[in-house]
């Protein structure tokens, strides 16, 4: 999910995802869901945050898009797009959980870096405090290893395994479905594009039928910048 400008301006264009990082979120507690043990402890994880927060980048993706409150809060209030997208196994998400207590894990300062394994930061980056939980998110990781030369950032480009294939518009948005066609530009997989709007019998955002769909599909001489 994002606002009308970052989609129009930056991601469609551009074709590709900003990597985001760990210490940029909203939450304080991202790579801390464990319970610090002692003073060494704290110092050894520390140190490795810094080095993974340096390192690693994450795009966050959400369940579904049926949830108002998620598009209140990422789309400028219903304003913005959510753009849906086809990914193998070789970028697959992982599925957040989230957990009402801290974990638990004895730092020992001896252990190669301090007993701080593989397994134990993939776990503490996928999850979360169950106050989070209506986001129902999935989190996808990535090396950050080629930044931007112009603005430093890092990203990840549309490709066969990270394909574009949908996107749905916000039921506040200015712009129009049939807009998104020129957008969208020339494209190796179908990409359909549907209006949203608020549910009449219940608190969810659906599509809205009377607005026909545009699907743009490969080879389309209609497309455009």
């Amino acid at each position: 999910m994002t606002t009308l400008k970052n989609a129009i301006d930056y991601i469609l264009p551009e074709r590709r995802m900003r990597f985001s990082r760990f210490d940029n979120l909203n939450d304080p507690f991202e790579l801390k869901s464990i319970k610090f043990e002692g003073r060494d402890g704290r110092y050894i994880f520390k140190k490795v945050l810094e080095h993974y927060i340096k390192n690693v980048g994450l795009l966050c993706m959400v369940e579904h898009w049926k949830s108002p409150l998620m598009w209140a809060h990422y789309t400028q209030n219903h304003q913005g797009v959510c753009l849906g997208f086809d990914v193998t196994d070789e970028d697959m998400p992982t599925q957040i959980t989230y957990t009402e207590e801290r974990m638990t894990h004895i730092l020992a300062p001896n252990d190669p870096h301090g007993g701080v394994t593989f397994d134990m930061m993939k776990g503490l980056s996928t999850t979360k405090a169950k106050g989070w939980s209506y986001e129902e998110e999935w989190r996808l990781l990535g090396e950050l290893k080629e930044p931007d030369p112009i603005n430093g950032s890092f990203y990840l480009p549309f490709s066969e395994t990270f394909a574009l294939r949908e996107i749905i518009v916000g039921s506040r948005c200015e712009a129009t479905v049939e807009s998104f066609r020129k957008y969208v530009g020339k494209v190796d997989k179908s990409v359909t594009i549907i209006q949203s709007r608020p549910a009449f019998k219940t608190f969810t955002i659906v599509q809205k039928n009377d607005v026909p769909a545009v699907v743009v599909m490969p080879g389309d001489d209609k497309q455009g910048r």
